[in-house]
């Protein structure tokens, strides 16, 4: 092995001899990149050792096993008192490559070269923080610059695209096409475009119903010219999905309110105002003309009296009546409009797999397409179309869903099928495609999560992109939650403070990244001279006032109710309400989105504003207010209120614009006659025909004196940064006040954060906000405004891109997110070395080739305690067993004469029961090795003689009981006594006589084998007094067990143990690691240790127990059969670190084993399933990929070179199958061929 090109499966063993002179007390220690040098980490460096003898020398204690062709990078450390001091500097760090069967490295270690030796510490670590800063700064740079370089191709998709579609009415150019002014369009400047080709995919406003042929390749090409591919979906399907489920389904539930909710507190409902405002004709759009008879497609559940109508037509309810009651109704279109959420994605997955090339980024935006990072990420297909221009690839893929795919005649249940029938398919040639899904709206609590129908599918499908981005932690921390209780996938942290969750072979970053506003758009348009014209109004409007401002969609979830209620709190409880020198100027926006919500939002506001107004309305004369000259101002009021007049006049620029009539000192004269004079609240309504334009959204934060804003729950608000912007120069800052449950309250640190629903609470911080000095406005602006300037969404887009550079880099090996560690097993590697392990030096021994497994999470499914719904009550797998495809593979290779295969197990044998009966070649371990069992190919040969005729004994039998039975025949029965004799041991010529033939099967062989029963073994330690350590532990189990609902006590083989499987899991958790305190403190003068050795338990046992304890002994009988080598092939498999200690006696072993036991011939499979950070070489996805590895190699054992005759020997002698004995074997014991073959039916 002293080549450099490595084979599978081949290891190193390492020594390490370092010269060091060392102080009395101190000793050195080695820490490297890999499992066996702790992987850099503190606590888990290599200690040396040294002697008087040999000192400076310090050495391993024991040789390191490491995979052979592996680069290791080392550096030592100082350790004084078993704690590490000090590391050498990084520079001083050592690198090398290892591919010698044996290598001793030997080095020196100055200890002058340590981090921190003899240096001041807080100048050291300043420096230190100097350089991180340096270079994570520049590996950002080159990091993206390396996105560049690889031409990677960005494509942003959204379900709108930001632009807006107008026709003109020229036939020759029928459409205009403007980008609006959303955060996802393009900025201004340093747009990520500059650096990477980016193109954008997406729906348009405008109906695909309403565009012929003509004006849609006309558009097109429009569009393409803007580096924009549309996806054109029929309006029935798009009108299904898009305010069926994302709007009337997914919205209320990412905004935490629970689905009967919905639907009880008049989300979908409306009262008696439907009689004159009935609801708008487009509240749901019409879904197909068989859905026009109510009741034909809608299942009602109601409770009380009275009718209902569908979820889009309520039938109006009389006030008078004796049947007005709420009606609670259920939609029977939740499915179908699923089904259209599923078809739209299905549609957008097409467009774009027509479009992407590998390594290429999809940037996909928002929940109504959560479905589509799992089809981009499918599995197993197969075809994939080449990607063709741009504009004619996305007419190809979404040609079959449009209107030329199906006749008028076509229901829309059927569409919706059609197009959500059957995903995509996706091609391996996309494997490093690159996916980041951002959600612009808050994430709910997992407990609502789960109310969606299915939540899980769309939480894995959101898993399968490598970035998942939100805009706040707090919504983050309910997917982390929402991943772990529904998937069991924990979150872990990286370098960099990047939060990610290991999913099979990938990582998946979750990031909070909040973006600011485009100040370079935003700084022009305040100062311009519509703005100005338009502020300069409302500030004569509303002349003498305090103006508080609010903007807000007019839905229940905005708060504007708690608003208005909060304000006539301050209006009442101060004497602001009684001089009438303050006014609310509420906008809402109605677009429509969610119609039944904002009629019902609308009806409940314009009546508290008609209360409110009408409350404090003050008659004319009565509590006037001066204006500038000789102005009376407010007690309470902030003198420095500036008018708007004045407030731009240091910029010669606008003073024309300013300069109108009526705009000079002061506020201008208050006129008596004006309409405005009794208003308390400005209240108005904008809907998609009278929009709220940039210019007037400026004009009102101008003059506004506090912004309130008042979500009970909020996903992306810009608005609030764009009122702190706009004010930048102003004398008069401004106060804003925002609802603590708002996504910018966590920006804006300068913000008064209230609670909506604590209406005297916002009253008092309004009233403060109102009465801010000069000094605190600014103090407040100036926290705020650095961030705001400095942080345009194309900062937003490079720093998220740049994310998913980084962690590609950080975990290396490609961009699919693998983490160092373990490497991916290949299928073919495994099965060259299987068989060119069956024949090792010409002989064929038993042993040559060796599986050890662990069962539960490796042979069988387990399911994962992080799980907080969990099918299985009791435990992960006990109760179960493998699948029928893995028991016939591990029987086949039990049975190949070259194998020897070993299953070990936390379960007890009661527990494991008969899984494995009939596989008399397996060997077995209960009880984490404790209790055993070795397989028939490992006993000694007169005991496996007899053990064999035994079993023939019962077979013949019971064959001669069924077949009695079959017949019909009592006087052929075999009677119990008989049966029991036989199974005792009758001689061979009595068990020939029974006369069975040909009619015994193999399946009955195999069925009377597993009444035979196996001899069992027992590491006991019997110095343990278990009933004392019984006495002292059931006591405070017991408590546990009272206290924490779902957990049980185990039996344990030796041991005790405490099942917290069934409980929840955060308090599963808490409540065993509490235990774990008080058992160890209460168990310390006994030789146990309080471990969890099995998922989601814990266990007092021997102090020695592990499931590497029965790997020697196993590995001496397999030396012994072989002349003392090693297997050619040696395979350890386990998915939980309990099972490291497998893979660590084994390379114990390894690395104690002379030259002489064929270490160069050995080729070792440590294998972990699922990755993670463990000592194993190798890792599997999951089960499934275990079950097709032993699928294989079965098949590969089938076809193996048959083994000769063994040599007559007693320790070597064994059968070539279990439950059958070879012809010399019987002859050995006076048995005839032929008596054998009529005894089991078989030609051996």
């Amino acid at each position: 092995m002293t080549g450099k090109n490595n084979e599978p499966g081949e290891f190193c063993r390492v020594h390490f001899r370092v010269r060091c002179n060392t102080d009395v007390g101190q000793a050195v220690a080695v820490s490297g990149n890999c499992y066996a040098l702790g992987n850099s980490k503190k606590e888990d460096v290599v200690h040396l050792v040294t002697t008087p003898e040999s000192h400076p020398i310090w050495y391993t204690v024991s040789p390191l096993v490491i995979p052979r062709g592996d680069a290791i990078h080392y550096r030592f450390c100082l350790v004084e008192g078993g704690t590490v001091k000090s590391f050498e500097n990084a520079d001083s760090a050592r690198a090398i490559t290892l591919y010698d069967i044996d290598t001793t490295i030997e080095d020196e270690f100055q200890l002058g070269k340590l981090d921190g030796f003899g240096q001041d510490p807080e100048k050291e670590l300043l420096e230190q923080m100097r350089q991180l800063t340096r270079k994570y700064s520049e590996a950002d740079k080159m990091v993206y610059l390396d996105a560049a370089q690889r031409n990677s191709r960005l494509f942003l998709v959204c379900y709108h695209l930001p632009v807006v579609v107008r026709r003109t009415g020229n036939e020759e150019s029928p459409f205009e096409v403007i980008w609006n002014d959303s955060i996802l369009a393009r900025s201004q400047s340093a747009s990520i475009a500059e650096s990477m080709g980016t193109t954008w995919v997406g729906t348009l406003s405008v109906s695909l119903n309403s565009l012929t042929a003509k004006e849609k390749a006309q558009l097109e090409a429009q569009l393409h010219s803007m580096s924009i591919v549309p996806v054109f979906i029929d309006d029935e399907i798009a009108a299904s999905a898009y305010y069926g489920f994302c709007k009337q389904i997914m919205w209320p539930v990412f905004h935490n309110v629970d689905q009967l909710d919905q639907i009880h507190s008049a989300w979908n409902l409306q009262d008696d105002f439907r009689q004159n405002r009935p609801l708008p004709a487009n509240s749901l759009p019409q879904m197909g003309g068989d859905r026009s008879r109510a009741g034909s497609n809608t299942a009602l559940m109601s409770l009380g009296i009275g009718a209902a109508g569908s979820r889009s037509r309520s039938n109006s309810i009389n006030p008078n009546s004796a049947e007005n009651n709420r009606v609670l109704e259920w939609n029977a279109l939740e499915e179908e409009f699923h089904l259209a959420h599923e078809a739209v994605n299905n549609i957008f997955a097409r467009t774009l797999l027509g479009l992407v090339h590998n390594e290429d980024v999809v940037w996909v935006h928002d929940y109504h397409l959560m479905g589509l990072p799992k089809l981009l990420r499918a599995k197993d297909q197969k075809t994939h179309t080449s990607s063709h221009n741009a504009t004619s690839t996305a007419a190809a893929a979404t040609s079959t869903n449009t209107t030329s795919s199906a006749s008028a005649a076509t229901s829309a249940s059927e569409k919706i099928a059609a197009a959500a029938e059957a995903p995509p398919e996706v091609s391996a040639s996309l494997k490093d495609l690159r996916i980041i899904f951002f959600m612009h709206i808050p994430f709910p609590t997992s407990q609502l999560f789960r109310t969606l129908p299915r939540a899980s599918d769309l939480l894995e499908s959101m898993i399968c992109a490598d970035v998942v981005g939100f805009h706040a932690f707090d919504h983050a921390r309910h997917f982390l939650n929402a991943a772990k209780r529904m998937l069991g996938i924990r979150s872990g942290s990286r370098p960099g403070g990047m939060i990610t969750l290991s999913v099979a072979d990938r990582e998946v970053l979750v990031t909070v990244s909040h973006c600011s506003i485009e100040t370079e758009r935003i700084g022009p348009a305040a100062i311009h001279p519509e703005t100005l014209k338009i502020a300069r109004e409302l500030r004569q409007k509303y002349h003498n006032k305090r103006i508080i401002v609010g903007v807000d969609v007019c839905q229940r979830l905005s708060g504007v109710a708690l608003k208005f209620a909060a304000f006539d709190k301050m209006l009442s409880d101060s004497s602001w309400g009684r001089r009438g020198n303050v006014v609310l100027i509420q906008k809402c926006l109605r677009n429509n989105t969610r119609p039944g919500d904002e009629e019902t939002t609308s009806n409940d506001l314009r009546k508290m504003v008609a209360d409110i107004n009408g409350k404090y309305a003050v008659q004319q004369g009565h509590h006037e207010r001066q204006g500038s000259n000789g102005s009376r101002a407010h007690p309470d009021a902030d003198v420095s209120h500036t008018p708007t007049d004045s407030l731009f006049s240091s910029r010669s620029s606008n003073m024309d614009a300013l300069s109108s009539p009526g705009a000079g000192n002061g506020y201008g004269q208050y006129e008596l006659s004006s309409p405005y004079r009794n208003q308390v609240i400005d209240y108005e309504e904008r809907d998609k025909n009278n929009e709220l334009t940039e210019h007037e959204r400026l004009a009102l934060w101008l003059v506004a004196d506090v912004f309130l804003l008042t979500p009970i729950r909020e996903g992306l608000n810009l608005m609030p940064l764009e009122y702190i912007y706009a004010r930048r120069e102003l004398p008069n800052a401004g106060a804003v006040v925002v609802s603590e449950f708002s996504t910018c309250s966590a920006l804006l640190n300068g913000s008064l954060k209230i609670n909506p629903f604590a209406p005297l609470r916002v009253a008092d911080a309004l009233e403060k906000a109102l009465m801010l000095s000069s000094r605190d406005k600014e103090l407040r602006r100036q926290r705020d405004l650095p961030f705001i300037s400095s942080h345009p969404s194309a900062l937003w887009t490079h720093n998220i891109v740049n994310d998913l550079e980084q962690l590609q880099s950080h975990c290396g090996r490609g961009r699919t997110g693998v983490m160092q560690g373990p490497v991916m097993l290949q299928e073919e590697d495994v099965l060259k070395c299987y068989n060119d392990a069956a024949l090792n030096a010409g002989i064929c021994q038993a042993g040559s080739r060796v599986f050890i497994f662990d069962y539960g999470g490796t042979l069988l499914h387990k399911e994962k305690y992080d799980i907080y719904i969990k099918r299985q009550t009791l435990s992960a797998i006990a109760g179960r067993k493998p699948s029928e495809e893995i028991l016939r593979a591990i029987e086949k290779l039990s049975n190949d004469p070259h194998n020897v295969v070993v299953v070990i197990t936390g379960l007890t044998k009661q527990k494991l029961g008969d899984t494995f009966a009939g596989l008399r070649n397996v060997t077995l371990a209960t009880s984490n090795g404790l209790v055993y069992s070795w397989g028939q190919n490992l006993l000694p040969a007169p005991h496996h003689k007899r053990t064999m005729l035994h079993s023939l004994a019962v077979a013949a039998a019971s064959a001669a009981a069924i077949k009695a039975q079959n017949q019909g025949s009592q006087s052929d029965m075999v009677s119990a006594q008989q049966l029991a004799e036989a199974a005792a041991g009758v001689s061979p010529p009595v068990v020939g006589g029974l006369g069975l033939g040909q009619e015994v099967t193999r399946d009955l062989i195999a069925l009377s084998l597993a009444d035979s029963e196996r001899e069992w073994g027992y590491n006991q330690d019997s110095s343990i007094d278990w009933q004392a350590v019984s006495n002292v532990a059931l006591p405070i189990i017991s408590k546990f067990t009272y206290r924490t609902n779902g957990t049980c006590q185990s039996p344990r083989i030796p041991g005790i143990g405490w099942s917290y499987f069934g409980a929840d899991p955060e308090e599963g958790y808490r409540q065993a690691k509490q235990l774990t305190i008080e058992l160890e403190a209460a168990l310390a003068c006994f030789d146990v240790k309080v471990t969890s050795l099995i998922q989601s338990s814990l266990e007092v046992v021997p102090r020695n127990l592990h499931k590497g304890l029965l790997i020697k002994p196993l590995l001496e009988k397999v030396m012994n059969r072989r002349g003392g080598r090693l297997p050619g092939f040696l395979m350890v498999c386990g998915d939980d670190p309990s099972d490291d200690k497998m893979v660590e006696t084994v390379y114990e072993v390894l690395g104690a084993a002379s030259p002489s036991a064929g270490l160069n011939a050995c080729r070792t499979f440590s294998t972990c399933v699922g990755k993670r950070n463990c000592p194993a070489q190798y890792y599997v996805n999951d089960v499934e990929d275990v079950k097709s590895l032993l699928t294989s190699l079965a098949e590969a054992a089938t076809t193996a070179i048959p083994c000769p005759p063994p040599p007559a020997t007693a320790s070597s002698t064994a059968p070539a199958t279990p439950g059958c004995v070879s012809p010399a074997a019987g002859r050995a014991r006076g048995v005839s061929e032929a008596t054998l073959v009529d005894v089991v039916g078989l030609h051996l």
